[in-house]
């Protein structure tokens, strides 16, 4: 464990405790120094001290955890504040949509498996989000307070599906409906108008941005399904309206669909499209090398790429 702290009697410095020995680090500025560490905060005391004559916080020290090192938390584990008042820390071993119960006064805050932060129940409206495989959770409260973490199923019809992360995700965000009846019913066509709205929530970019820039198949009924080769169009132009830029080669666009079997009488532009999706990691053709251009699209085939379109450009 190790542990900041600061001498009154050597002023300008920080001090690292780690049991052993104390490692000085000089400030950076009257407030603060710096130095990269592999673990994430676990507590930290403020003290109020009586300094000349005034009653002040005083920041006394930091205790940190080795994140490598944390135990790892299943559905419906609790973790609970010891009587040291020391926060607890722990490990998601599966990613899954899941909900928080936090008692008065406590908080929770998740980490991804980078150690940046994704979730804040102080800065959510939500007690319930998507936790990556990895990530971590802290919970923060005084002694003896406890935290339930448990799986959230907002959708009863995809336990077992395929694209149930990427659902769940784009759910937790408010990105992605169901059909109703708390079901999202993947494997149905999804709609042309679907696609859009699933579009403008995970972007911004509305279906008359679309129609500016160009786009040629935005006018769809809600009734009519989306094919996975206006899919592909529309997603290239909404990247494009995005600012974003690939830096999609010539020698890219031929190498990169060459393996497909099903090109032939297919326009160059969608050719194109396709090409920098798959440089992306966004598209990805269906069994035996097929991109399946006339095929219509899935709801669970729409969650996975919209999703892997917004962690490509972010």
């Amino acid at each position: 464990m190790f542990r900041t702290e600061t001498i009154p009697e050597i002023p300008g410095y920080i001090f690292v405790n780690d049991g052993a020995t104390y490692t000085p680090l000089a400030l950076k500025s009257p407030t603060g120094t710096r130095m990269s560490f592999n673990y994430i905060r676990d507590q930290y005391e403020i003290l109020l001290q009586n300094i000349e004559g005034k009653t002040l916080l005083y920041n006394y020290g930091h205790y940190y955890s080795d994140a490598s090192k944390l135990p790892i938390i299943a559905e419906g584990d609790i973790l609970q504040i010891d009587s040291n008042g020391q926060n607890k820390a722990g490990k998601i071993g599966s990613g899954d949509l899941v909900s928080f119960s936090i008692p008065e006064g406590g908080r929770i805050v998740v980490f991804s498996p980078e150690l940046n932060l994704a979730y804040d129940s102080l800065m959510s409206d939500s007690l319930e989000t998507y936790v990556e495989k990895g990530a971590h959770i802290l919970a923060v409260g005084k002694s003896g307070d406890t935290f339930k973490i448990t799986n959230s199923e907002r959708f009863k019809d995809i336990t077992d599906h395929w694209a149930k992360d990427s659902i769940n995700q784009l759910a937790s965000a408010n990105i992605l409906k169901g059909t109703g009846n708390n079901l999202y019913q993947p494997d149905k066509n999804m709609m042309g108008l679907d696609f859009l709205i699933l579009l403008q929530r995970a972007t911004g970019i509305t279906p008359e941005d679309l129609s500016a820039s160009g786009e040629k198949t935005v006018s769809f009924k809600s009734e009519q399904p989306i094919t996975r080769a206006q899919a592909i169009s529309i997603l290239a132009d909404v990247i494009a309206l995005t600012g974003f830029d690939a830096n999609l080669t010539a020698e890219e666009e031929v190498s990169l669909i060459k393996d497909f079997s099903d090109l032939e009488g297919i326009d160059q532009e969608l050719k194109s499209n396709a090409a920098l999706l798959v440089k992306l990691g966004i598209f990805q053709g269906r069994s035996n090398k097929l991109l399946a251009p006339g095929d219509t699209m899935s709801r669970g085939e729409a969650a996975a790429t919209v999703l892997r379109m917004l962690k490509s450009i972010q």
